[in-house]
């Protein structure tokens, strides 16, 4: 399986990243050019140029934003992640599109401070999570270091910490309004909340990450906006222009590069992410095939009893009354010391015993023990979902795939399992009677586990690999 990602990280990404930095590189010098070219001409011209490209630049920010979120699904993590992108987005853009109406067609020279900048302000907060959540992730998976951590906030509270000093200075002399020396501090209070997450990933990339160009990206069009608040900010605020009123245009093409660089990083991660998931997706199918062998023969390992090997030690019993079935199971779950594992095959299974699921997950979350379940991927069990989610003990998988058969599978301490299933019965109008199996045979309990652990780390493959 790991072969065909790196096939994807050795040839597909190196030429996918030289062709996107020669195309960017190539975007950029064109703005520039443009910019110093209708910065000659009279401000009226000028003005809509340099309006209309800084809102063609948000906007397609906005929907490059919003296709990566409708690739990756509302509802998966890196969707939600990725939607915090797009609102940032919308809102700076629906704070553009406000300051152009203001300057273009209120002729409002500088509409500033406005309710544009309430729109702007509040993008950052949505930003901030895109960003800090990329942080936790990392450190979760022990990616950053603390040192990173202490060094960036430091180093981020100082930098801002002079800048607003400068600001307040400016704010003292005569001819400056307290509205907007609140307003620009805000502007640099939240450049530096999003300084420290920049900064820490920055610091933490490795260059065997896959996603490295898409994670560089998304931090330089961070510090490039910061760049070009700062430069609108000190260009506002001070009182003698003389010097900077001509190279105002300057501003609006920092920003603009910037939203260059945002589209470019996620228009490189859509198509690398892509590639990543087919190929661990035609690995994963490829697969999939020996896991339900493995199930299979999982299943059907004590059937009959009677033909299991004298020589294989270990206490072995079934039973088919409900009542005993559910004594034995609660019985065996409470006494568990170390670990449980719980696989649930099918939606079927889980709608035959939902009830009896629910007492079991009570006795999970009263243990000391690490848990671990697997569910099918179900809507339908979107209620068991969110009261597992409840459970910090409890963790929690969705099949790659619904299994074949009816089952649910507990594994006790890594020495015993309790194999619940049905089997048919003319006699009951249901179809089917209940059936466990307690064994403590050494070679069915690992093969237990040997199948739980697969069918654990399928969707681990599908889901994280792809989009982290």
């Amino acid at each position: 399986m790991l072969f065909a990602v790196n096939r994807i990280s050795t040839i597909d990404v190196k030429k996918s990243g030289i062709t996107l930095i020669t195309t960017l590189s190539i975007a950029i010098l064109i703005s520039i050019i443009l910019y110093l070219f209708f910065a000659k001409l009279t401000p009226d011209k000028s003005s809509v140029f340099i309006e209309t490209t800084f809102l063609v630049a948000l906007f397609s920010s906005v929907a490059i934003s919003l296709v990566t979120v409708l690739r990756l699904g509302f509802r998966t993590k890196e969707g939600k992640y990725y939607l915090s992108l797009v609102i940032a987005m919308a809102l700076w853009a629906c704070a553009e599109s406000i300051w152009t109406y203001f300057e273009l067609a209120l002729g409002i020279d500088t509409p500033y401070p406005s309710i544009a900048d309430f729109f702007w302000l509040l993008g950052y907060a949505f930003l901030s999570y895109h960003y800090y959540h990329s942080f936790r992730v990392w450190k979760q998976a022990r990616i950053i270091r603390l040192r990173s951590l202490f060094v960036s906030v430091i180093s981020t509270s100082i930098l801002i910490g002079l800048l607003i000093y400068f600001s307040l200075q400016n704010g003292n002399e005569e001819g400056f309004d307290l509205t907007t020396t609140i307003v620009s501090n805000l502007y640099l209070v939240g450049n530096g909340i999003l300084l420290v997450p920049t900064t820490v990933i920055l610091w933490s990339l490795s260059r065997r990450d896959i996603l490295l160009l898409h994670r560089i990206l998304l931090s330089l069009f961070v510090i490039i906006n910061m760049l070009g608040d700062i430069g609108f900010v000190y260009h506002e605020m001070l009182v003698d222009k003389t010097t900077f009123v001509k190279q105002e245009w300057i501003w609006p093409l920092v920003y603009t590069i910037s939203y260059l660089v945002l589209i470019a990083g996620l228009l490189w991660y859509n198509r690398i992410s892509v590639k990543i998931n087919n190929n661990v997706q035609n690995a994963l199918n490829s697969q999939y095939p020996y896991l339900e062998k493995l199930w299979n023969e999982t299943a059907n390992s004590y059937e009959p009893i009677v033909s299991v090997s004298e020589s294989e030690k270990g206490f072995i019993e079934q039973f088919t009354n409900q009542e005993i079935i559910n004594h034995k199971i609660e019985n065996a779950l409470k006494r568990a010391r170390e670990d449980i594992l719980f696989l649930i095959s099918t939606e079927e299974m889980f709608l035959k015993i939902r009830t009896e699921i629910y007492k079991f997950i009570k006795i999970f979350s009263e243990l000391n023990i690490d848990v671990r379940i697997l569910i099918p991927g179900s809507d339908a069990l979107r209620d068991l979902t969110f009261e597992l989610e409840k459970h910090s003990k409890v963790s929690f998988r969705r099949l790659y795939r619904p299994l074949s058969e009816d089952s649910a599978i507990f594994v006790i301490d890594s020495n015993a399992i309790l194999d619940l299933e049905f089997r048919e019965d003319r006699n009951l109008s249901n179809g089917g009677k209940e059936l466990l199996l307690y064994s403590e045979r050494e070679a069915q309990v690992r093969s237990h586990i040997a199948l739980f652990e697969n069918c654990w780390m399928l969707p681990l493959l599908h889901e994280k690999i792809p989009n982290q």
